[in-house]
């Protein structure tokens, strides 16, 4: 077996490795120098004289040739006598086995593979300077020039994998190396942008983003492109801002500060590899499956926010159970969210009026629409469904189209029956359909029909496990970061097995440690011997939500307690007067419930962090008290009945559940 290599480094700091990858040291910075000129230009024989002068100009010829002398004798106790023949003039460096990670830079070989790693892409000897030795610099200046296009390509080739991989960090250090090399790279600029989205820091990427425009003014008197303008614009949005009808959603990326992408590398590349097939016009969708709290929704909103950055059209709706009987409230929910997208407004009149039948609000945004077909059954969904198609293809011509569909189990099988056909009808455009599911939910025929016959629906399968140990320490470490004191070894260890794996119950294991320290559940027996179940609301979930219940304010607790009877509905503030909560008491709960990662904030919207949280919370509120605020939250729905309010569905099942 050939043994392996040695290895010079010489983009960013040079560094020589031996076979067996350990760095070898070179004490002296010329003998170093003196190794990368040689091994840049093995081809031929460098003159001595030529040497001398390049490393050592100012000492005298007998010095000068002892130096090179003594380089030459260090560096064959490395590499062999062999690695250097000679003759009376000139010296060459050819030696058995030898690596550069220039000529794997040259060869297009970026992306590493399972025994070797990426290539380390940067300018080259970048910080390695000699300041007696002025042609050295000339020479290293020289070859970085030349080898710039390299450079440049190597790293949009590790920002765009780092970018499939959903890792901010792998983005932010190669775009700051593209910068160091160009400070005005719009390719540099953009990827930077988007790695402070990803970690939530929407103002410091307007920050970068407003420097950089100035800059470019200033020295190029040019202007960005429409895209990084558009990435801009869209981080400019925010989900609080006052609302006008139908506004266009923000990009959610507030939801992700302080919170870095955990595993799931492998899984959200097959996600956004599908998301880059529908630029080829290609519609394309995934069907994300996992059990409840195992970052199904994690996954699948990194994609939202990665698209939302590139200017696509996207749309997202939560799929409660206790929501399932109201038909078409899934396929409503998705096109109220593209109401007020570019491009709607070409949506044919027939078309946007039998939409309107189902969906009320897009008669409130287009008040003069044709009176539709009366129709009835079968026809009357089928004409909505040609509806909706025409507005999707309208959507399309400006824009890519992402749909998201979050819980496919708890769908109603109206929507499910609608969805189907689209997916199935649309076959070209930029068009695709993100679905997540729980696969031990009992489903309806209408959502089989999604996950037995996925070929023809071009629907990409993809499993989500419990995280691996080393992920989970990742995990929880982040989540304890900021914390006053931290747990021992043995008790991370704890919490770690008692979550089997599942993001979702290692935070609220977590949050219980921070609060209970060593008498939290996380390190009791009982947490440590059940397995996660996740087809009922009891268990650990049920006691780590009790647990929390009990350390919150009157006004969070109330504001849960109404939140898990509303629904999406949540986002309506007014909705809380029904327990007596003034607006104040109503953001103070609020506030309380996100710190606590009770709810969350997705761009343009609050949700549960997980339906089993809102199933626990609602069915643990006592019988009498979840009817009377069921009657009351009707009552108030049927007082605000008007143009853009609730649906006579939804105020139905109050009444129902009252």
């Amino acid at each position: 077996m050939t043994a392996p290599p040695c290895f010079l480094k010489c983009l960013g700091y040079p560094e020589l490795r031996s076979p067996d990858r350990k760095v070898v040291r070179i004490r002296v910075k010329k003998h170093l120098a003196l190794l990368v000129y040689l091994a840049v230009d093995r081809r031929r024989f460098h003159d001595r004289d030529r040497l001398m002068h390049l490393l050592w100009p100012h000492v005298s010829v007998a010095k000068g040739r002892h130096s090179i002398a003594t380089a030459i004798s260090l560096l064959r106790a490395i590499f062999g006598r062999n690695a250097f023949p000679t003759n009376r003039t000139a010296i060459r460096f050819n030696p058995a086995t030898f690596h550069l990670d220039l000529d794997r830079l040259e060869a297009g070989n970026i992306i590493g593979t399972e025994d070797e790693g990426d290539l380390d892409v940067d300018g080259f000897l970048r910080g390695f300077d000699i300041d007696d030795a002025p042609e050295f610099g000339l020479w290293k200046d020289r070859e970085q020039a030349r080898r710039l296009p390299s450079i440049h390509a190597g790293l949009l080739t590790l920002i765009d994998h780092g970018r499939r991989r959903g890792s901010h960090d792998e983005i932010m250090q190669r775009a700051e190396r593209l910068l160091a090399l160009d400070h005005l790279a719009e390719e540099g600029i953009r990827a930077k942008m988007e790695a402070l989205a990803l970690v939530g820091d929407r103002f410091g990427a307007l920050r970068v983003f407003d420097d950089w425009k100035t800059q470019v003014a200033e020295e190029l008197q040019a202007e960005p492109s429409s895209l990084v303008e558009g990435m801009a614009v869209q981080l400019r949005k925010r989900g609080w801002e006052p609302k006008e009808p139908n506004p266009t959603p923000a990009v959610p990326a507030e939801q992700w500060k302080d919170r870095r992408f955990v595993g799931r590398k492998a899984e959200y590349r097959r996600l956004y590899e599908t998301w880059e097939a529908v630029h080829q016009h290609r519609p394309q969708h995934a069907l994300t499956a996992g059990d409840s709290g195992v970052g199904k929704t994690t996954l699948v909103q990194r994609l939202v926010t990665a698209a939302g950055l590139e200017g696509a059209s996207v749309s997202r709706v939560q799929c409660y159970q206790m929501e399932q009987p109201i038909p078409f409230g899934m396929i409503g929910a998705l096109v109220n969210g593209l109401l007020g997208r570019p491009g709607v407004a070409a949506t044919a009149p027939e078309a946007l009026a039998e939409v309107a039948r189902v969906v009320p609000q897009v008669k409130q945004h287009f008040t003069n629409l044709p009176t539709p077909k009366q129709t009835e059954g079968e026809a009357a969904r089928l004409l909505f469904a040609e509806g909706v198609m025409d507005l999707l293809h309208s959507v399309m011509e400006e824009k890519a189209l992402l749909l998201v569909v979050d819980d496919l189990h708890h769908a109603d099988e109206a929507s499910l029956a609608v969805l189907h056909l689209l997916m199935r009808r649309m076959a070209t455009g930029r068009f695709m359909v993100a679905l997540t599911i729980r696969p031990d939910a009992k489903i309806g025929p209408q959502a089989h029909r999604f996950t037995d016959a996925s070929s023809h629906l071009f629907l990409e399968s993809i499993r989500l496990e419990p995280m691996p140990f080393d992920d989970c320490i990742e995990l929880l470490e982040m989540m304890l970061a900021g914390a006053t004191i931290e747990p021992p070894p043995s008790e991370r260890r704890a919490l770690i097995r008692a979550s089997r794996g599942f993001p979702m119950v290692l935070e609220l294991l977590a949050q219980d440690w921070i609060l209970n320290g060593q008498n939290s559940l996380g390190l009791t027996l009982h947490a440590l011997t059940p397995e996660v179940r996740t087809s009922t609301a009891s268990g650990q979930y049920a006691d780590l939500v009790q647990r929390l219940f009990r350390e919150l304010s009157n006004p969070a607790r109330q504001v849960l307690t109404l939140a898990a009877l509303v629904g999406q509905r949540l986002n309506d503030l007014t909705v809380f007067g029904t327990v007596g909560l003034d607006l104040a008491g109503t953001m103070e709960g609020i506030n309380e419930l996100l710190s606590r990662r009770v709810l969350r904030d997705v761009g343009n919207g609050l949700e549960f962090m997980n339906e089993l949280i809102r199933a626990y919370v609602y069915t643990a509120t006592p019988s009498p008290i979840r009817l009377a605020l069921h009657a009351s939250v009707a009552d108030r729905l049927l007082e605000q009945r008007g143009p853009g309010s609730a649906s006579g569905l939804e105020i139905a099942w109050h009444l129902m559940r009252a």
